[in-house]
């Protein structure tokens, strides 16, 4: 089955990477690198975590809204409390379903950014996990701080008969070949001032896409 990802063209690092060999998995950071975040009281059980290439996985450490950063360590708590086998929303990959719907999530979850994104089809990497939440339950919780909230959003329950799903991964995807190639050509044109022209295209010759 494949899924959809929306990628930003003007963020060289994840271009490159994905351009490579068409595979992305979380990366992870270490803790230090970042203001600490105590997940659970006096004893922090984040020792590493991982990053991902959306906003929200990084919101909890950088993030200068504390409201925001309040919300992603509520639903952080609930999801180690009672649902650890879930991915989390802190390291997960993001995808949605290739559909109509969510690909008009995806527009409008980047409004501001649709000029230089991309979305792309992605299939899941074998033992990929996946969660599918109804995004309605993480914005009524702004509104309303219901744990129930938090509750049926790591449960999966629709919030209403137009669900908002957004899909987080825990494991990785790999997008198709022609969106390599694109992802390629878009990076020897507008990324080779951070890495050099002929390094890219050393690398390319590096990773054969004649199997892909």
């Amino acid at each position: 089955m494949n899924y959809l990802h929306s990628i930003d063209l003007e963020d060289w690092y994840s271009c490159y990477n994905l351009s490579l060999n068409g595979i992305r998995t979380s990366a992870k950071i270490v803790n230090a690198q970042f203001p600490k975040t105590d997940f659970m009281g006096d004893n922090p059980i984040i020792k590493e975590i991982t990053s991902t290439p959306t906003p929200s996985g990084r919101i909890v450490l950088m993030h200068e809204n504390e409201e925001r950063r309040s919300v992603e360590v509520d639903f952080e708590k609930h999801r180690q409390r009672k649902y650890k086998d879930k991915p989390s929303r802190l390291n997960s990959l993001w995808i949605a379903e290739d559909t109509p719907e969510g690909e008009n999530m995806l527009l409008k979850m980047f409004t501001d950014e649709n000029s230089h994104r991309k979305i792309l089809k992605v299939a899941l990497l074998p033992d990929a996990i996946i969660h599918k939440a109804d995004k309605r339950w993480y914005e009524e919780y702004y509104q309303e701080k219901k744990e129930s909230y938090i509750e049926n959003y790591w449960k999966g329950i629709p919030y209403d008969s137009t669900p908002k799903w957004e899909l987080l991964i825990n494991g990785g995807f790999k997008i198709e070949k022609e969106d390599i190639l694109f992802l390629r050509e878009h990076c020897l044109a507008n990324h080779s001032q951070q890495l050099s022209k002929e390094f890219i295209e050393n690398a390319y010759k590096n990773n054969d896409l004649s199997k892909v």
